[in-house]
């Protein structure tokens, strides 16, 4: 805080800045005071600053400050002569008082110059003194607060004729300003992004005469959000159709006030964990986590978040549709892909409404009771997400050998000779694959349609043969007949 006594007369701090053009041998003309550096009608305080201008041919070497006519102070330039290039005023010069001028008066200021020839000029101007320092009633808020990342502070009850006020760390007319208000409400905006400290900053109030006065303020800052953990565990990259659960975890509880969820654009949902209908349709979802802290600091999580609303792409199921199987176990398998991955399947048997058995691990195979006949199994099939194919498959169970009669071959033992004829009747619910003949133990030839003739050259088999038919049908079950020997 800086106070400039007022004696019983003007007491003003006054910089002048004087320019003018190298002085002259021979000279009677008189400089011109282009400017006191004061308005007509103006005011004069006690931190007014004069820079008058001047306008002269050999420059100017001095100027005197008069008041009511009375001389109040002189500025003489240490060279002879004025060069605003390697000298200033810069300070603030005391002029002495004059007397019976006192606070709120109208008064004549007069700015005289004189060239080193000794001519002199002038020029008056009338102003109001105004020796009040602006004061504020109270700063806003109290000390006592903690002021978050982005706060204002705000001087109360100031004078009408203030014209500005300032926020800096430091007291000074030449500090670096953090904010500047020039009209009420007087507000003084202050960014403390990343501070997290004690601060002290300083109001300074200025009245349109320059007068001002400063307040030292100093702060609890808390520019950091909170701490917040939001692993893809907490918000998944990928989600699942319909209602799904987003979370966040945060290191201390008692600095969250309050937590926003705003998915595809809207706040959605107030509370740590939020529930929302991601809609049934595969796309890319916008979730933001606005966690805010009690002064207003908010750490923001921002993903991108992939819903998988496709189901999984069945690409092989066993047995496949109208299979003629066989067998003591009868298997069940299918083959599935997924952008999220395959989870499992349950198997349904014979139509039941509950699932028979449920599998998790590749490769997805499961033996199923059966009998003879039609048969049907119904796969749910999963992928990590919850989304589901439903495969329906139906097949043949055949544990039945075909029915095989030999009509027509030489009896056992019989002697042959030439070519020999045999025939053979076979049938089979699901149908028959082919008859095969064996001579001597090797299948020699087979017959894949009715009626299942075979012509056989006994001169090419020595002289004892043994015949055989051996039948299949269409599901791999076996008959073979009798072996008859032969003689040639």
């Amino acid at each position: 805080m800086l106070r400039t006594a007022v004696i019983a007369a003007l007491s003003s701090y006054l910089i002048i800045s004087l320019a003018g053009p190298a002085a002259a041998a021979a000279d009677v003309t008189p400089p011109v005071v282009v400017s006191t550096g004061l308005t007509e009608g103006g005011s004069l305080g006690t931190e007014t600053i004069l820079r008058p201008v001047f306008s002269d041919e050999n420059g100017v070497a001095g100027v005197d400050i008069l008041v009511n006519g009375v001389f109040a102070n002189s500025f003489i330039a240490p060279s002879g002569e004025w060069d605003p290039k390697t000298w200033e005023w810069s300070g603030r010069t005391r002029v002495g008082g004059v007397a019976g001028v006192g606070d709120g008066k109208d008064v004549d200021v007069t700015v005289r110059a004189w060239d080193p020839a000794g001519n002199v000029g002038s020029r008056t101007v009338r102003v109001r003194t105004d020796f009040q320092t602006p004061t504020a009633s109270s700063i806003t808020p109290d000390e006592s607060v903690t002021l978050g990342a982005a706060s204002v502070i705000t001087p109360q009850g100031l004078p009408a004729d203030t014209a500005r006020v300032t926020l800096s760390y430091w007291f000074d007319s030449d500090a670096p300003v953090i904010s500047t208000a020039t009209a009420p409400p007087w507000a003084l905006t202050w960014d403390k992004t990343g501070m997290e400290r004690r601060a002290a900053v300083y109001v300074r109030v200025e009245d349109h005469a320059g007068n001002a006065f400063g307040y030292r303020r100093e702060y609890q800052v808390d520019g950091v959000g909170p701490d917040v953990y939001a692993s893809t565990n907490w918000i998944p990259e990928v989600i699942g159709p319909g209602e799904g659960h987003v979370a966040v975890s945060y290191y201390n509880p008692k600095d969250v006030a309050r937590i926003e969820w705003w998915i595809d654009g809207a706040l959605r949902s107030t509370t740590q964990v939020a529930k929302y209908d991601f809609g049934n349709v595969s796309r890319i979802a916008d979730v933001e986590a606005r966690v805010f802290d009690a002064v207003g600091n908010v750490t923001v999580v921002t993903r991108k978040v992939r819903v998988d609303a496709t189901a999984p792409t069945v690409t092989a199921v066993t047995p496949a549709e109208g299979a003629l199987v066989r067998g003591e176990k009868i298997w069940t398998q299918f083959k599935a892909t997924d952008a999220s991955g395959i989870s499992g399947g349950q198997v349904y048997y014979g139509g039941g409404s509950a699932p028979f058995e449920a599998v998790r691990e590749s490769p997805y195979r499961v033996s199923v009771p059966f009998w003879q006949g039609r048969n049907e199994v119904l796969w749910e099939i999963y992928d990590r997400l919850g989304n589901v194919t439903v495969v329906r498959r139906s097949f043949i169970v055949d544990n039945n050998a075909p029915y095989f009669t030999v009509i027509k071959a030489p009896k056992n033992g019989a002697k042959v000779k030439g070519t020999v004829k045999v025939a053979a009747s076979v049938s089979e619910e699901y149908g028959i694959a082919r008859v095969e003949l064996l001579i001597n133990g090797k299948v020699v030839a087979k017959d894949y349609a009715a009626a299942y003739k075979f012509s056989i050259n006994t001169k090419k088999y020595g002289k004892k043969i043994k015949f055989r038919l051996r039948a299949y049908d269409k599901a791999g079950n076996v008959t073979t007949s009798p072996t008859r020997t032969w003689r040639r």
